[in-house]
C-alpha cells in the first residue's frame, strides 16, 4: 500500500495509483494483489510450474548431451582444436567455458538452480554458435537445404 498512498476513505480497498483505480485484495501473510491477477493465477500455478519444469528438463538435457563429450571422454583438447580452426582467440579457454556452461549449466537448469543466469549464459553461447559456426558456413537456423 505504500507505493500508492492515496486510498479512498469511503473504501479502503480502492487505491488511486495515478492512472487508474485498482481494487485490491489483502491476504494476511502475503503481498497485496490486484483482483485481476488473483483470478488469473488461481489454479494455474500447478500447470505453469509443471510446464516450466518440462521446458527446463528438455533444455537442460540437450545441453548436458552436448556438453558431456566436450568434457569427459578426452577432455577439451579436441574441442579446442575445433575452435582454433574456426579462428577463435584463446581456444583452450573458450573450450573450457563452453564445456562448463553446457554440462554444468544443463544440470543447474534441470535442478532449477540460478535458472536466469544459466539461461543467459546459454543464450550468449547459442548466439555465438549460431553466428560464428552455423551461419558463417551457410547452414542458417533451419538447415543447409532450408528444410
Amino acid at each position: 500500500l505504500s507505493a500508492c498512498p492515496r486510498a479512498f476513505p469511503q473504501n479502503p480497498f480502492l487505491i488511486d495509483c495515478g492512472r487508474s483505480v485498482t481494487r485490491t485484495l489483502y491476504h494476511p501473510g502475503k503481498s497485496v494483489m490486484t483482483l485481476g491477477v488473483s483470478v488469473v493465477n488461481r489454479g494455474s500455478n500447478t500447470w505453469r510450474d509443471a510446464s516450466l519444469f518440462v521446458l527446463r528438463l528438455a533444455v537442460g538435457t540437450t545441453f548436458i548431451v552436448h556438453g558431456y563429450p566436450k568434457l569427459f571422454p578426452s577432455g577439451t583438447a579436441g574441442f579446442a582444436g575445433f575452435l582454433q580452426n574456426l579462428g577463435f582467440p584463446i581456444p583452450g579457454t573458450f573450450a573450457w567455458i563452453v564445456s562448463i556452461v553446457e554440462f554444468f549449466g544443463g544440470m543447474a537448469m534441470i535442478l532449477g538452480l540460478l535458472v536466469r543466469y544459466v539461461g543467459a549464459l546459454m543464450t550468449i553461447e547459442m548466439v555465438v554458435t549460431s553466428t560464428k559456426v552455423k551461419m558463417a558456413h551457410g547452414t542458417g537456423f533451419v538447415g543447409a537445404r532450408g528444410a
